[in-house]
């Protein structure tokens, strides 16, 4: 019985293969890390979920720089753009810090990055995070 091959167009038997069609491209396992994997499996647990969601709640789904020069005014309540939640003790220097409250912060992607450069120092984001009603 023969078949359309949809590589080069002709007809070929059901079980042969065509020359045309392309190898499979198989993608290799990036070896990960013991931290890196344990990490991985942190970020999708029902802890982090729940500890990241608290914190947007604390600080009212703002970004808490914006909301400190004064961006948001009484017209602008809502933000449109993508929020994210900061460890300032990055997980990797203290892993007991992961979900303490005064140790995560609400910030926009802009923000976000420039803290993780170290932009924004953490003495700044600890006190941003006290000064939060709540934190």
């Amino acid at each position: 019985m023969l078949k359309a091959c949809p590589y080069c167009g002709r007809m070929h038997q059901r079980n042969e293969v065509c020359p045309k069609k392309p190898a499979k491209k198989y993608k290799k396992k990036r070896n990960t890390n013991i931290f890196e994997s344990k990490y991985n499996s942190f970020l999708s647990s029902f802890a982090w979920q729940k500890a990241r969601e608290e914190t947007k709640i604390r600080d009212l789904y703002l970004c808490s720089i914006c909301s400190v020069k004064g961006r948001y005014d009484g017209k602008r309540k809502y933000d449109p753009q993508p929020l994210e939640v900061h460890h300032i003790v990055p997980v990797k220097e203290d892993w007991d810090m992961r979900l303490k409250n005064d140790n995560l912060i609400t910030l926009c992607r802009k923000h976000h990055e420039d803290a993780e450069a170290g932009l924004i120092s953490r003495e700044e984001l600890m006190e941003l995070t006290k000064s939060i009603p709540g934190g």
